[in-house]
């Protein structure tokens, strides 16, 4: 159980995400974000807190981060949901900090 901060720059949009996570119970995870995007506010708005399990446990694409993502993101290959997961993994202590990369050659 850990508080976690997570930035994200998104990519070719610009649009930079913080996502700061927090959990005392290894369950209920409790979500802020800070966005320049909307309709990353939207999600965020959308999952302020959640039940861990549930959204780690419930099979890829599912839960409620990505139910949220699929009615407020338009762009499908935005990474600031998969964040948002991260974010509640290692907050909920079922997983450890490691940095995420996707790079270019």
């Amino acid at each position: 159980m850990a508080d976690v901060k997570v930035k994200v720059s998104s990519g070719i949009c610009g649009m930079e995400t913080i996502i700061k996570a927090s959990c005392d119970d290894m369950q209920t995870v409790l979500i802020r974000t800070e966005t320049d995007c909307v309709q990353v506010m939207r999600l965020a708005l959308a999952v302020a807190q959640v039940d861990a399990m549930e959204e780690l446990f419930s099979g890829f694409g599912k839960g409620r981060i990505m139910e949220a993502a699929e009615v407020n993101i338009r762009h499908a290959a935005c990474p600031v949901p998969a964040a948002f997961l991260k974010a509640v993994e290692v907050a909920a202590g079922m997983a450890l900090k490691k940095d995420v990369h996707i790079i270019f050659d």
